[in-house]
């Protein structure tokens, strides 16, 4: 018969003085996409495959305005994640924050390094001023060009790396 036993009390006891606490924030429980170029007020119900954004052909009364904070057909406003971040002390006081990634807009057929890079520098800097803890970025399926290929760009991994603060980061 084995002695290994698959409950607790075979586990040893922590130590009185154990006091260490990890608080963490995770900063999405959905990804982001975060939309530049999203106005409020734009048409929210379009025949385009991202709307909320102002067209040369947008109509000039929608049939639908997207909201303030954000519209279902649309990706997330800059503003949407400034106002939870200015809710968060009210609520937490994390130790660190994981961004796990997809931050990107969903228009890849605009998408190349420069403008992911950019997006994303946009959304850290945003959340690393919003936030009293460190913001410790990783990569979605959206950071990397072709959308979704991850493996074998690790020029975004080392962008990743350099937001993180490691040394020596390209």
């Amino acid at each position: 018969m084995s002695s290994f036993r698959t409950n607790t009390r075979c586990l040893p006891a922590p130590p009185a003085q154990y006091s260490l606490r990890f608080y963490p924030l995770h900063s999405q429980p959905c990804s982001w996409h975060v939309d530049n170029e999203y106005v409020p007020g734009s048409e929210g119900d379009c025949n385009r495959p991202l709307c909320c954004r102002k067209y040369a052909d947008s109509p000039l009364t929608p049939k639908r305005a997207a909201a303030t904070w954000g519209d279902y057909k649309c990706d997330s406003p800059i503003k949407l994640g400034q106002d939870l971040l200015k809710h968060v002390p009210k609520v937490a006081n994390p130790n660190f924050t994981i961004l796990t990634g997809d931050i990107p807009p969903h228009d890849i057929w605009l998408q190349n390094k420069d403008s992911v890079v950019a997006v994303e520098e946009i959304a850290y800097s945003t959340m690393q001023a919003g936030l009293s803890s460190k913001v410790y970025p990783t990569v979605g399926n959206h950071e990397a060009g072709p959308t979704k290929y991850v493996i074998g760009h690790w020029g975004y991994l080392c962008h990743t790396f350099k937001l993180w603060g490691f040394a020596g980061s390209k």
